[in-house]
């Protein structure tokens, strides 16, 4: 999407597996170690947010991006390495 900010696009059945989703892929990126050229090893962690468009209803993808960002902004504000997910 942008810098250090990227967009995972999943069709799932519910909200909860979009979130459970976010959630692995979270703990699997802070598990991760990570060995630079000189052999320093270190960790990074990942923020994210969750926004929802069902099947059913219309949604506007500018929309979805900007929900998305503004609940990943809400993420690292409330402490970074989190998932936020939409409340609709």
């Amino acid at each position: 999407v942008g810098g250090e900010e990227f967009a995972v696009v999943c069709f799932v059945a519910s909200a909860q597996e979009a979130g459970e989703i976010a959630h692995r892929l979270r703990l699997n990126i802070q598990n991760r170690e990570i060995v630079s050229g000189s052999e320093t090893v270190f960790r990074i962690t990942a923020s994210f947010g969750v926004a929802i468009a069902r099947r059913h209803e219309h949604y506007d993808i500018h929309g979805l991006f900007g929900q998305a960002d503004r609940l990943l902004y809400k993420a690292k504000a409330g402490g970074r390495n989190r998932v936020m997910l939409s409340d609709d």
